[in-house]
């Protein structure tokens, strides 16, 4: 399921006059974000490798046909953005959808070769057909789709030339071919082309799992030995694609954590870079590259109570009244994705002061101690912030996490299609509705 977006102009704030709970997501962030990766990568010498923004998961939840036209319209032929990266067919023709409604004014990719979108995960062979009828560039850990000969069950015509990339395992084990058997599979493919010419073989790539540890000799030497084995790999298929006459094939390695962390072993000779979660606000913000936020969440308070000493609050009753307590629920909830991990331990922020979730957070409600605040101050209907910044609090994706014991993809991610998006436009202003 996709979320619900929706663009506002500039000077304008959204309408919450009915909203519970939404999520704020600043356009101008988003193409900052993408600017800052570009110049990074100039900056590092390789302003020649292109950028493919990995817009898989609904981009990061913030709603992927957004941040397609966001990104889009941002770039300019400017950024190098080479193509789109997703995680499902069905993903994938979404994100082709939305570039031809913004090329072209119409819902349906034109005739003709498609716009570079690539499905990262293995598929079945029913997901495999029907996302190459449909001009999907898809990456294959398994040569038996290279056998596939039907068309979808539909009708749709299959669709020539059916490219794909070729995922080498160096290491995380969850899909690709072995590195270790190169020269058996590369010849495999390669006659399979000789015997059907509609098949297309691009790229190959690999996927770090550690780059993004903490331990910085720890990653650097977790890196550089999966790169040592996707080296050897690159070896043998140069030289049996080019003694079959086959155009050379492109390479790339790079998500976030790795071409930011370690543009010197990630980079050379590489066609793209994968960034996914820094261009979303987080997951190097250690490093060169800082990414800034690009959302907010907010929920609208539901209810505002003097709890007397003793009081019991929420399932379990794990949090009791100590002494006179000013309890405020809040409409949102685990249903929301708000994670439950972080009953008695998160925070929201009112009237710009941080206040602690009390007791267990439920499905569709959590309660913060507001004490901390003059009585009379808040009032039903006012927004808490439970991720961002309001006045001079901050509530941080890091911190958020750490809170909740999982990562930062995990929370962005986990917002549910409840939460509506309002997007804001790099020229719009948005008032800081938990002021309100």
């Amino acid at each position: 399921m996709t979320t619900t977006s929706a663009i506002l102009g500039p000077q304008t704030g959204p309408d919450t006059s009915r909203a519970r709970a939404w999520i704020q997501v600043d356009a101008g962030q988003l193409s900052s974000n993408l600017a800052g990766l570009r110049a990074h990568l100039d900056g590092v010498g390789h302003a020649d490798v292109g950028i493919l923004p990995m817009v898989k998961a609904d981009a990061y939840g913030l709603g992927a046909e957004t941040a397609v036209e966001t990104l889009l319209d941002s770039a300019q032929g400017r950024m190098g953005l080479v193509g789109w990266g997703v995680a499902t067919v069905d993903e994938g023709l979404q994100v082709l959808r939305t570039l031809a409604r913004s090329t072209h004014g119409v819902d349906a990719p034109a005739a003709g070769p498609n716009p570079r979108v690539q499905v990262f995960s293995p598929l079945t062979p029913e997901e495999a057909i029907r996302g190459w009828a449909a001009g999907l560039h898809l990456s294959l850990s398994d040569l038996d789709v290279l056998e596939l000969e039907a068309a979808p069950s539909d009708g749709t015509p299959r669709r020539s030339p059916r490219v794909f990339d070729v995922e080498v395992d160096t290491g995380m084990g969850r899909a690709g071919l072995p590195a270790a058997d190169a020269a058996v599979w590369a010849d495999r493919i390669l006659e399979r082309m000789e015997q059907d010419p509609s098949l297309r073989w691009d790229g190959v790539f690999t996927h770090l799992h550690s780059a993004d540890e903490d331990d910085e000799a720890q990653a650097r030497s977790s890196v550089a030995a999966q790169l040592a084995r996707f080296s050897a790999v690159r070896d043998v298929l140069a030289s049996r694609v080019q003694d079959r006459g086959h155009p050379p094939l492109r390479w790339h390695v790079g998500n976030s954590a790795g071409v930011v962390r370690f543009p010197d072993l990630v980079g050379p000779g590489m066609g793209l870079v994968r960034p996914g979660i820094s261009l979303y606000g987080g997951g190097i913000a250690a490093w060169l590259y800082n990414p800034r936020p690009v959302i907010s969440v907010y929920a609208r308070v539901t209810r505002v109570v003097d709890a007397p000493p003793g009081t019991t609050l929420g399932y379990g009753s794990t949090h009791r009244a100590t002494g006179h307590e000013q309890w405020a629920t809040l409409a949102i909830g685990y249903g929301d994705g708000l994670p439950r991990a972080l009953s008695g331990r998160g925070a929201a922020i009112l009237h710009g002061q941080r206040v602690p979730v009390a007791g267990r957070i439920s499905m569709d409600m959590t309660v913060v101690e507001a004490s901390g605040l003059p009585r009379g101050l808040l009032r039903v209907g006012d927004f808490a912030c439970l991720l961002g910044t309001s006045g001079n609090a901050t509530l941080t994706l890091p911190e958020i996490a750490r809170h909740a014991g999982t990562i930062e993809y995990e929370i962005l991610t986990g917002w549910t299609a409840r939460l509506p998006r309002l997007w804001v436009r790099p020229d719009g202003a948005l008032p800081d509705p938990s002021s309100h």
